[in-house]
């Protein structure tokens, strides 16, 4: 090797600066941080994913109870005689359900529970499932005529809703600052049906 030849590949392994390295390892912390951060927003999502699902599975659940109950007169009141009303803040006696969730049964993690009554003394409500009965008096247009038909006497609308008492995303609001936590709506899950007097 010549001594020219030898000097360049000497030249050439050197290796990296402390300027090349401390870039490299900026561009890494930074990435990182994203990665971070994305973590924690899934975290996040993932709670009010799991409480919309759980919302959604007590709507139909009471919602299921209400078409298997008899049916009676319209005059009658709850569970199916006509009122009630939609929301945990409108609450109306015998037209709601309070559900208690424990996430945590003999410490095991991973273990959740669900009850109509608290598990312990003082158990904050976790989910109120609420339901409206109206009547149902839309008249319909018949194709073939193109008449106005009246609709079918007795036919009562019940719409189901339920709702976590504490928003799933409220973890995401507080991290951005600003009291925007309290802004926060709960996850929520509305059913609605038309049932006849014939079932």
């Amino acid at each position: 090797m010549k001594p020219e030849e030898k000097l360049l590949s000497q030249q050439t392994q050197g290796g990296f600066t402390l300027l090349e390295t401390a870039a490299a390892s900026m561009i890494m912390l930074i990435g990182m941080m994203a990665i971070m951060q994305l973590f924690a927003l899934a975290m996040v999502y993932n709670k009010s994913s799991t409480q919309t699902t759980i919302a959604a599975t007590l709507a139909k659940r009471q919602m299921e109870q209400l078409l298997a109950t008899p049916l009676p007169p319209a005059t009658e009141l709850a569970p199916l005689g006509f009122g009630g009303q939609l929301g945990n803040a409108n609450k109306v006696t015998g037209y709601y359900q309070n559900y208690y969730v424990d996430f945590d049964r003999n410490g095991q993690k991973g273990t959740m529970r669900l009850s109509q009554t608290p598990f312990y003394t003082d158990q904050d409500v976790s989910y109120v499932v609420t339901w409206k009965v109206e009547q149902d008096s839309v008249t319909v247009t018949d194709p073939v005529t193109n008449q106005q038909v009246p609709a079918l006497s007795g036919l009562r609308r019940i719409t189901v809703r339920a709702e976590a008492t504490k928003s799933g995303m409220q973890g995401n609001a507080q991290a951005r600052g600003g009291g925007q936590a309290n802004s926060q709506t709960p996850e929520t899950a509305t059913l609605s049906t038309i049932r006849t007097p014939y079932n």
